[in-house]
């Protein structure tokens, strides 16, 4: 079965309930002038998830706070929303000459990179965003699944299953963790070892149509046609126009 990108991450890290809690320290912080205008708007409007209003309201406030780091903070998250990634990777380098340290956003422009197919730009990244993030929310098991992920994509299979292992050790119901385990396990070719893993994610996630089919897989090439038949035909009881499911039951028959 040809090898697919799989991983969804997560579309919003830096979030606005973050931005809610600490909006009076910001307007403290960066508002005590009447002149600032044109930020308060764009802090109104980006709080209310009114982006196209925030957007439309940057330029003025850039040109009011040229160095100002939630401006830019905001652009990266508003263009993180809408797919952009180029442009939130702008946004997020001139963020973080500001504030180099920040765990959120050096987080969500690793994963950013890795939405650009950069993996090793994204992999560097998200582990400087870990080691940050120590003691916060960026100490996560989410963000250990995005750095399995991105040393699969780059064959770095010790690193993968280090960080997918610590994954599923601080969120054992990580349904999607243990799936990038086991694939992990697969594609390092150790098929016995990836069954258990693809299981688990099923046991968790039923629905998980590509962890079945990655089973099917695993039997095969570990010799359990038996056990791969039974597999693939449970992904088309969830997919029943699955096209690998039925080319391999053809297979096997």
């Amino acid at each position: 079965m040809k090898s697919r990108r799989f991983l969804f991450l997560p579309s919003c890290f830096v979030t606005v309930s973050f931005l809610l809690i600490f909006a009076p320290a910001l307007y403290a912080a960066e508002d005590s002038a009447a002149s600032k205008t044109a930020y308060q708007t764009m802090l109104d409007d980006f709080l209310e998830q009114r982006y196209d209003e925030a957007l439309a309201a940057s330029p003025a406030a850039l040109e009011e706070q040229p160095n100002s780091y939630m401006v830019h903070n905001m652009l990266a998250y508003i263009h993180w929303q809408r797919a952009e990634w180029d442009k939130m990777l702008e946004f997020a380098e001139k963020a973080l000459k500001i504030k180099d340290k920040d765990a959120e956003m050096l987080t969500l422009a690793g994963r950013a990179l890795y939405m650009k197919k950069e993996y090793a730009r994204s992999a560097e990244t998200l582990e400087q965003a870990f080691a940050e993030g120590r003691g916060t929310p960026v100490e996560s098991p989410e963000t250990c699944f995005d750095l399995a992920a991105t040393y699969l994509e780059l064959k770095q299979y010790d690193k993968a299953l280090q960080w997918a292992q610590q994954a599923v050790s601080l969120k054992p119901d990580f349904a999607t963790a243990h799936y990038v385990l086991g694939r992990t396990y697969f594609e390092a070719g150790k098929f016995v070892e990836a069954i258990p893993n693809f299981s688990k994610a099923l046991e968790l996630k039923e629905s998980l149509t590509v962890a079945r089919e990655y089973l099917g897989q695993a039997y095969v090439k570990s010799g359990d046609k038996e056990k791969a038949r039974q597999s693939f035909q449970e992904v088309l009881k969830f997919d029943p126009e699955n096209k690998t499911a039925k080319e391999n039951l053809a297979v096997l028959q």
